[in-house]
């Protein structure tokens, strides 16, 4: 039976760059024998003609699925939607107006296996007109998941990559279907997660980095550009307020240290730190609350935040000593006291 890999590429307006991103995703698949390939294009009603160009161009394909969904759902739910449509044996998200490298799957695919559920890439930052052929490299490393989990985190970043956009990466089907869970259910279950997390997608995509590390012992990469990301106006990374993303990202690492299942022992005796980390990162964001940031009011907000402060703090409690979590709490507040020019002398 070949391999199946499937490409979930939500779109909502963006006229021919989504042709762009479902024709990379096929030129992808064609430079890989013995594989099939399918692209799920999730589509929001666009009324802006991207959906009759998508009809035209692709409706006579096999391999390429094209669904339509109510708009308003919010982009998770179309991601979740997308999820449940493919049927591959690996998979990955392609925003619409990024595309991937031909050899995206030539690079990642070989680097899969039983002890690794999630294969990574670079990505380039380019603007979202941008067609120049990407820099290759033909290298590739492995590191362990633990490693990986803890770079996400300011004491131990640097060492692994830390890209958060799924569209650089591929990873098991096995990852994708925990963490649609994940996020339907925890990135819903209170009105700060369902502002940030759900409706603005900030943070489900990280959690899916997490998700597929937890999965495994192992994470691959290498420094090749797989995949472009598209720099316009529109895009999350410019147009979203800082602060939404440092709160978004925050999240997903709060049910890293609490909610998903890391151990001590998956996390190489770093879960208190990490734990600790995540706690003083929320302080912070607490502290600095904008009073327009999401549809909430501003004090709403601040509990919200205080309850997910408690929760990690009952959590860090209930496996270790006060003086522990104490000691852990003191660490991380030094290490930002540490002028940056320092910090990678220490670590």
């Amino acid at each position: 039976m070949l391999t199946k890999v499937s490409f979930i590429v939500p779109t909502l307006n963006r006229g021919q760059y989504i042709v762009r991103a479902v024709a990379s995703c096929l030129k992808a698949g064609e430079a890989v024998q013995n594989i099939e390939t399918e692209v799920i294009v999730l589509d929001s009603q666009s009324d802006d003609g991207s959906w009759e160009l998508l009809q035209d161009r692709f409706h006579a394909d096999p391999r390429v699925k094209l669904v339509q969904n109510q708009r308003g759902l919010g982009p998770t739910h179309s991601w979740i939607d997308g999820v449940h449509c493919a049927t591959g044996d690996y998979m990955t998200f392609v925003w619409s107006d990024d595309y991937v490298s031909p050899r995206f799957l030539s690079r990642l695919l070989p680097l899969m296996n039983d002890e690794t559920h999630v294969a990574i890439g670079a990505a380039i930052m380019r603007n979202v007109d941008e067609d120049s052929p990407f820099p290759t490299d033909d290298t590739s490393f492995v590191a362990s998941a633990s490693d990986y989990l803890a770079g996400f985190f300011p004491p131990f970043a640097g060492k692994t990559p830390n890209t958060v956009s799924p569209a650089c990466a591929l990873f098991s089907k096995a990852c994708f279907e925990r963490w649609t869970v994940a996020a339907q259910n925890w990135g819903r279950a209170t009105p700060l997660r369902e502002q940030v997390i759900w409706k603005r997608a900030i943070g489900p995509d990280l959690m899916l980095y997490f998700m597929a590390a937890l999965a495994g012992e192992k994470i691959a990469y290498t420094p090749e550009t797989v995949a472009q990301f598209s720099a316009h106006p529109g895009s999350i990374s410019i147009s979203v307020s800082k602060y939404l993303l440092r709160a978004g990202y925050w999240l997903a690492r709060s049910w890293l240290v609490k909610d998903a299942g890391l151990t001590h022992e998956k996390s190489h005796g770093r879960l208190l730190r990490l734990s600790a980390e995540t706690l003083w990162m929320g302080w912070l964001l607490k502290r600095r609350f904008p009073a327009d940031a999401i549809k909430l009011d501003k004090a709403e907000a601040r509990r919200l935040i205080s309850e997910e402060l408690s929760s990690i703090w009952h959590n860090m409690r209930a496996h270790n000593s006060l003086p522990d979590c104490l000691i852990a709490i003191a660490c991380s507040v030094f290490w930002r006291a540490i002028p940056r020019r320092y910090r990678r002398a220490a670590t």
